[in-house]
């Protein structure tokens, strides 16, 4: 299943902040993917769930996250 998430989210992931703008789910046995813009060059990256996250939001008080450390493969 692919979901357009309008307006896109916007995310921190290990490469830098960008816009999170599809969620494609490939059932029960794999983490969910977003399909994020980097911001700093405009590149497309899909990320797992479990490296991605939400930005900060003012109104409720909540801080940017730091950029996680960058997977090493």
């Amino acid at each position: 299943m692919i979901l357009q998430l309008n307006p896109p989210l916007h995310v921190v992931t290990p490469k830098g902040e960008a816009w999170a703008r599809l969620v494609i789910d490939y059932g029960i046995d794999h983490n969910t993917v977003y399909v994020c813009d980097l911001f700093e060059d405009r590149s497309t990256l899909h990320v797992d769930s479990e490296e991605l996250y939400w930005g900060g939001n003012a109104m409720y008080d909540l801080p940017h996250p730091q950029p996680p450390k960058e997977r090493q493969i």
